[in-house]
């Protein structure tokens, strides 16, 4: 991601309220539910209002959301090919399901 001049965090330090069934296939298989942000005109948009659907529609979100994709799938791509990041990716799941 550093790269591509994205900073990742592990968690937001501004808790984004959501809510989603994915949730529960993080319980079948590991998973990512990566958030990523796009610039807005206000402080403080959340993603149901019409501002934020202006924003969505902007070259420079779709931008963001071109380099983000690319990142995931370089992610699934380290997965499918690197044994040893797959079993240490399963190992941390394992930890976080208390196994």
């Amino acid at each position: 991601m550093a790269s591509y001049s994205q900073k990742v965090l592990k968690t937001d330090p501004e808790y984004i309220q959501a809510s989603s069934d994915f949730g529960d296939v993080s319980y079948a298989l590991p998973a990512i539910h990566a958030m990523f942000g796009i610039p807005v005109k206000e402080k403080g948009v959340v993603t149901h209002h019409w501002s934020f659907t202006e924003a969505a529609g902007s070259d420079a979100a779709f931008q963001i959301c071109l380099t983000v994709g690319k990142c995931l799938a370089l992610c699934a791509w380290d997965m499918l090919t690197d044994d040893n990041r797959f079993e240490a990716a399963i190992a941390d799941w394992k930890v976080a399901r208390c196994e």
